[in-house]
């Protein structure tokens, strides 16, 4: 099952749910403040591979920068 992400409109909280993907837009609340207006959000992965042409991709939370605060402000 993926991981999706969703913003609260009220408070802007980020959340994430594992869900099938039939089930991606079923209603669903805020954990923050409990406001179902609630959209997904557009979230990217990176995946590593055992070609010869992989890339180096830092691992760990956030954006990439390796801090979770970090200039991207992802958390």
């Amino acid at each position: 099952m993926p991981i999706y992400e969703y913003t609260c409109q009220r408070c802007q909280t980020t959340t994430e749910a594992l869900r099938k993907m039939a089930d991606a837009d079923a209603q669903l609340a805020c954990e923050a403040c409990g406001s179902t207006d609630i959209k997904r959000r557009h979230s990217t992965f990176a995946t590593r591979g055992e070609s010869s042409k992989d890339v180096s991709l830092p691992m760990g939370p956030g954006c990439g920068c390796g801090n979770p605060q970090g200039p991207c402000n992802m958390r």
